[in-house]
């Protein structure tokens, strides 16, 4: 098949290029113009093209079979991902409709889940509400969703069958620490909060390797599945194993699950006060605050009964949650 992958010089992008290389897939690698793409051997054919731009995404998308998307914002304010992240997918979706491309993989996120109303037993899957209340989170969630939303509305109208990814936290050489694990204060102090709720870990081989599968089939669309790997550690387990790989002299405060929403609502306050009473959004505020750290589990029993996936140990893989430096994501 020949693929296209936007974001494709990212840190999920270039493992599924290589995935999608290794199972003998063509790959049109799409990256925004001015970032540094990977040395790319002769199957991949590298485009520069801003989503932003729709004229630039609709010459980029003829010919392919299947659209992968990773491209968005993970910085900046609400415009920035208004426009990258959802603009771009509406560009995306106007190109695939003008060059009938029919097949579509949105890699989104578990961050669009309402994982505060339910009790902590009970595991998170697709049937889980998304979150009712995005102007309390932060402006990559908002945007997500919003994306989330505008495929599930406009796919179908437009004729592209869109299947959706939720990845849990991402990780691999390069990318060990995630916001999900905890607050960094410095490079002395990491706060750990409910230390022993299970972190929905998934190694970018893995994550890739579903991305890729999801692309080969053609029988599965209109639906979101999560993409997680098994046996989930604790935050600290993980905070542990990555540690000497990251901050070797950071000190461990962990906070206790009953604390979590109390230490939100604290941190808001002094935010608050901070900055002149103003309400506060995003992770810092209580709703953000509770949404990254509520003990919860993710299941991925959709995943492996829909598209056959089965990950690997991450453990054993080259490149696991052992090795490399890390930075910040989600």
């Amino acid at each position: 098949m020949r693929m296209l992958v936007t974001g494709a010089s990212g840190f999920i992008g270039r493992a599924t290029v290589a995935a999608a290389l290794t199972r003998g897939h063509r790959v049109r690698a799409v990256v925004r113009g001015g970032a540094d793409g990977p040395a790319w051997g002769g199957e991949v054919e590298p485009v520069r093209a801003d989503l932003r731009d729709s004229e630039a995404v609709r010459a980029a998308v003829p010919g392919v079979d299947v659209v992968i998307h990773l491209a968005a914002a993970m910085q900046g304010d609400d415009a920035e991902h208004a426009a990258t992240t959802v603009g771009g997918t509406a560009h995306l979706l106007e190109a695939m409709a003008a060059a009938e491309v029919r097949r579509l993989v949105l890699v989104s996120s578990i961050a669009v889940y309402d994982v505060t109303t339910a009790a902590a037993e009970v595991p998170v899957d697709e049937s889980c509400p998304l979150e009712p209340r995005p102007e309390e989170r932060d402006p990559y969630c908002r945007a997500k969703l919003a994306q989330e939303a505008l495929v599930r509305e406009r796919a179908a109208a437009l004729g592209v069958e869109a299947l959706i990814l939720r990845p849990g936290v991402v990780h691999g050489p390069g990318r060990l620490w995630s916001p999900r694990l905890g607050i960094r204060l410095g490079r002395r102090l990491w706060v750990i909060p409910a230390a022993a709720a299970p972190l929905p870990l998934i190694s970018v081989e893995n994550c890739a390797q579903a991305i890729v599968l999801a692309a080969e089939r053609r029988d599965v669309a209109g639906i979101a599945l999560n993409v997680v790997d098994d046996g989930a550690p604790g935050r600290l387990e993980h905070v542990r194993r990555i540690r000497p790989q990251l901050e070797p002299h950071a000190r461990v405060l962990v906070l206790p699950a009953w604390l979590v929403r109390p230490a939100g609502g604290l941190v808001h306050a002094i935010l608050r006060l901070a900055r002149g009473r103003r309400p506060i959004r995003g992770p810092f505020s209580p709703r953000g605050f509770a949404a990254r750290f509520t003990p919860r589990s993710y299941v991925n029993a959709a995943i492996k009964d829909r598209l056959g996936w089965m990950p690997r140990d991450a453990s054993t893989m080259a490149g696991g949650p052992a090795e490399g430096a890390g930075r910040d994501r989600r």
